[in-house]
Parts: structure tokens; C-alpha cells; sequence
């Protein structure tokens, strides 16, 4: 469901809570990829 480019937008600069989000489902997903 999460895809790389969602973490491209993220970086692009979105809102500090929606960053934060962006970077627990980072975590997440790097647990099963």
C-alpha cells in the first residue's frame, strides 16, 4: 500500500505531523521489507 513515492512526497515537505506519520510507517515498513 505504501509506496517510495509517498517517502519522495514526504520529503518534498509536507506538514510536521504528516512527516512524523510518514516516518513511523517508514519504520514499519522496513520491518517486512
Amino acid at each position: 500500500m505504501f509506496r517510495r513515492g509517498s517517502f519522495q512526497g514526504y520529503e518534498g515537505g509536507m506538514a510536521p505531523d504528516e512527516a512524523r506519520i510518514s516516518g513511523i510507517w517508514l519504520t514499519f515498513a522496513g520491518k517486512y521489507w
